[in-house]
């Protein structure tokens, strides 16, 4: 999403449903063909189709109430945070000695 804004110029809610329907498309690919192959438990995919409708559809009402400043900004926050997240694991496992 952060290139979709940067490098092509997407407006934040273009780009938001730009990168939600790439997520959709793959995901309907993948789990094709991991069921083709008999990988797959359709309880888990029927609840996470389920859970993944129903955030989408909070998801989309709070994008069209913030303000694409806001968008952005929180966006940031929440990719710093994930950052945060990984070099807090990285270090963590490095201390111990274990494989990451």
């Amino acid at each position: 999403m952060p290139l979709l804004v940067l490098a092509i110029g997407l407006s934040p809610h273009r780009a938001v449903g730009t990168s939600l329907g790439v997520v959709i498309f793959s995901s309907i690919a993948g789990t094709i063909k991991h069921g083709l192959d008999g990988n797959v438990n359709l309880w888990l995919v029927m609840s996470l189709l389920v859970s993944s409708v129903l955030g989408v559809q909070i998801g989309a009402w709070i994008c069209h109430r913030l303000h694409a400043s806001k968008l952005r900004r929180y966006f940031a926050i929440l990719a710093m945070l994930t950052a945060l997240a990984v070099a807090a694991r990285l270090l963590y496992s490095l201390k111990l000695g274990e494989p990451i």
